[in-house]
């Protein structure tokens, strides 16, 4: 079975998520031939008041076969919190990092607003430079990103966040009506020195307050995977 793009996997509060994201009953081979789990390019967030918990691992197998790198088989997912994500089974970390502005952001009507990053929120092994504008990749690779913005308060009108390399709009999402929230996700080879950064653009008819790190969940996420 694979799941693919998973972008339904974010959890908000306590009170309202799954004990697991996906769970898998894995029998004997003997019984039922060779089973096999597939998670590829999924996102699972922790938003809003939701706090970790490891009694509530994304992933859970159960059944009589315990799990191995034979029937369990994930690339390019992006796992938030250490204590839920599944072991990897010798498939290794790649690098990754995370960055955020802290503070609020006001964002003018209808015009294009480069993120000015300033805070490092997490990291793995990246040995890039951190710039306001992004951070610079450390060497030649494939990667997945992700970047999530939240407004302080919704509003009425469209919103696009772009994810960019160098520069060029890469991956984008977009919002509307009253939607708090923006999301942008893709998959690049990419080159080191290559810089990612993110823009956002609101048209709601007046200035808009882009939430900080500090007070919501808004960051850029990038993660080496082969």
């Amino acid at each position: 079975m694979t799941f693919a793009s998973c972008e339904n996997s974010n959890r908000t509060s306590n009170a309202q998520c799954s004990t697991n994201s996906i769970r898998a009953i894995l029998e004997q081979v003997a019984n039922v031939g060779q089973q096999v789990l597939s998670v590829e390019g999924c996102s699972f967030k922790s938003l809003g008041s939701y706090v970790p918990d490891v009694s509530r691992p994304y992933i859970a197998f159960t059944g009589p076969l315990a799990v191995n790198k034979d029937n369990f088989y994930e690339r390019a997912n992006i796992y938030e919190d250490v204590f839920e994500r599944p072991a990897f089974l010798g498939q290794g970390n790649m690098t990754w990092v995370q960055v955020s502005k802290a503070s609020n952001t006001t964002l003018a009507n209808a015009t294009d607003t480069a993120i000015p990053f300033d805070t490092v929120d997490g990291v793995l092994t990246w040995f890039g430079d951190f710039l306001g504008s992004g951070v610079v990749i450390p060497e030649n690779g494939t990667y997945a990103f992700s970047a999530h913005q939240t407004f302080t308060s919704p509003a009425a009108g469209h919103k696009r966040l772009k994810v960019q390399i160098n520069g060029v709009t890469v991956a984008s999402g977009s919002a509307e009506s009253c939607d708090d929230s923006v999301t942008a996700s893709g998959i690049q080879q990419l080159k080191q020195g290559d810089v990612i950064g993110a823009s956002i653009r609101q048209e709601t008819g007046a200035s808009l307050t882009l939430a900080g790190s500090a007070v919501a969940t808004s960051y850029l996420m990038a993660k080496r995977i082969a």
